[in-house]
């Protein structure tokens, strides 16, 4: 259970936070939404603190809500503005200014069921085992050399990967 002093920094930290999102020009009531969205991912941190946060955990949080809640377009966006406010303005997260938070909010779009996923949403040897059927499981490293030499994930993410995985 939280002290009282406890509950007024808590206090403080979301009028700072309110105060820095009005700044931005958000609107009332619309404000509190972007308080919604960042308590949502504080939630799903658990007991890890705000500034033991990683690019990865953002990455990996920002996958998660965009794949598997039913968020518009338009939230998916606001979802990446709120965290870009809590990192940069309130946290000072070292790595938040190079965040690419833009590329995030520019994928905020309605896609197909059956559109290939893109380049930033894979680490390094992700995407072979992605495109790559049970039986051509031998070719994945192949296919993920053959992606850290050319850097050209979307070509491979475009290309047939049956073709690719069954070339030599």
């Amino acid at each position: 259970m939280q002290t009282e002093n406890e509950k007024k920094a808590v206090q403080r930290f979301w009028d700072k936070y309110i105060n820095v999102v009005l700044l931005r020009g958000v609107k009332e009531p619309f404000d509190r939404w972007y308080v919604i969205r960042a308590e949502e991912f504080i939630r799903h941190c658990g007991d890890r603190r705000l500034a033991e946060q990683t690019p990865e955990a953002v990455t990996d949080y920002l996958l998660i809500i965009g794949r598997k809640t039913p968020l518009k377009p338009w939230q998916f966006a606001q979802t990446v503005d709120a965290l870009q406010i809590l990192f940069i303005e309130l946290v000072t997260a070292p790595w938040a200014r190079s965040f690419d938070w833009a590329g995030w909010k520019g994928s905020a779009k309605t896609l197909d069921p059956g559109h290939p996923p893109l380049k930033k949403h894979f680490r390094r040897g992700q995407l072979a085992a992605h495109f790559c059927p049970q039986k051509h499981a031998p070719n994945a490293v192949n296919i993920a050399q053959i992606a850290n030499l050319t850097n050209n994930y979307n070509y491979l993410a475009w290309s047939d990967p049956e073709y690719l995985l069954t070339q030599r």
